[in-house]
């Protein structure tokens, strides 16, 4: 739902404050469909991002009936921790692939660093998604609630404020600035609950780690993809398979480090959906 408020907020904001910005009317429309590009991202993202982490919110819940405080607090910990890892992934690897998805997806490479600011929502999204969930499955479902509509009222307030200055990306700012401050009372809340402990400086660690290395070799790879074949198009096969191609080679990697850094037990991997084949890539 939130996700939808942006683009509630931006249909009724964008536009006009682009035409108060300086634009003519025509230019705005023709800006305010880039910008739009990164709203099915987003949603792609938030889905990938939150599929592992929400299915740990029925054992939450379960906790909760029983009062088990101590598989409450883990299994939190885990879902948040998740959430993070997977978010910041996301992110990160399409960030390195932005230009190629750009093209692939929409035939041209238009706005393509503001949907890279526009995509680190991503993050947040997915870390207010299993923190609202949690909460939700708590029986606190009117602080996620809450939470969500001043989010929005700050998104609101900063499009009025930034578009006129830095136009479409003033509006993806702002739509990071409003799912960070989501994210960050629902974590606060369930951190004085008791229920969530401060992410480890281990995890930062590790993720910002791994997450650097997978962005490194994904520019290795596709300047070397450019080397041995200049796509003769924006929109050629090679930046069809650049693109696609990258996502595969850049999941691995991610994955394959985080796990191989010891961020998650053999335990906590079988926990999620396809913990099995996962867990296999853990060192003994």
């Amino acid at each position: 739902m939130g996700i939808l408020f942006i683009q509630f907020i931006d249909s009724f904001t964008l536009y006009s404050q682009l035409v108060e910005g300086g634009l003519d009317k025509e230019t705005a429309k023709i800006v305010k469909g880039v910008y739009d590009r990164g709203l099915p991202l987003i949603q792609l993202g938030t889905v990938v991002g939150t599929a592992f982490s929400l299915s740990l919110v029925p054992v939450i819940s379960s906790a909760v009936l029983k009062k088990d405080e101590c598989v409450l607090r883990e299994k939190t910990e885990l879902s948040i921790r998740l959430s993070f890892v997977i978010g910041t992934g996301a992110v990160l690897g399409l960030n390195g692939l932005m230009h190629s998805v750009n093209i692939l997806l929409y035939g041209d490479a238009a706005g393509t660093d503001m949907l890279k600011i526009f995509c680190m929502t991503i993050l947040f999204t997915t870390i207010a998604a299993t923190t609202a969930a949690i909460l939700q499955g708590m029986g606190h479902a009117k602080i996620s609630a809450l939470t969500m509509v001043i989010g929005m009222m700050v998104k609101w307030g900063l499009n009025i404020w930034l578009i006129p200055f830095w136009g479409t990306t003033g509006a993806a700012v702002s739509s990071v600035t409003s799912f960070a401050f989501v994210s960050g009372i629902n974590s606060l809340y369930l951190y004085r609950e008791g229920r969530l402990p401060v992410i480890q400086r281990k995890t930062l660690q590790v993720t910002l780690k791994a997450g650097i290395a997978m962005v490194l070799l994904l520019f290795v790879y596709t300047q070397a993809l450019h080397w041995m074949s200049p796509p003769s198009s924006e929109r050629s096969l090679q930046t069809v398979w650049e693109a696609l191609s990258g996502v595969v080679v850049g999941g691995i990697i991610y994955i394959r480090l985080v796990l191989r850094n010891g961020l998650f037990t053999r335990q906590e991997v079988l926990n999620i959906p396809y913990g099995d084949k996962l867990s296999k890539w853990i060192e003994p």
